[in-house]
């Protein structure tokens, strides 16, 4: 029989604790929204689409430069 309390001990242990730029929160590296406050923590490119940080310069999967005005 399985542990249950290992295996969800297992797939939240490596889930990286990071705080909102904006009240700071806790949040997961997982969020894209702040839960307390609703900040935008992560977009979607505007070229590829891929999710990336919403402080982001430079997309990491294109390497193309974010407009400001998509932040």
């Amino acid at each position: 029989m399985i542990n249950q309390k290992k295996i969800l001990h297992y797939f939240s242990f490596d889930r990286q604790k990071n705080k909102c730029s904006k009240c700071g929160a806790e949040v997961l590296d997982t969020y894209l929204r702040c839960p307390e406050c609703n900040f935008k923590l992560k977009i979607n490119c505007p070229f590829c689409g891929k999710i990336i940080e919403a402080n982001s310069k430079v997309c990491n999967y294109c390497r193309k430069e974010i407009p400001e005005s998509n932040k």
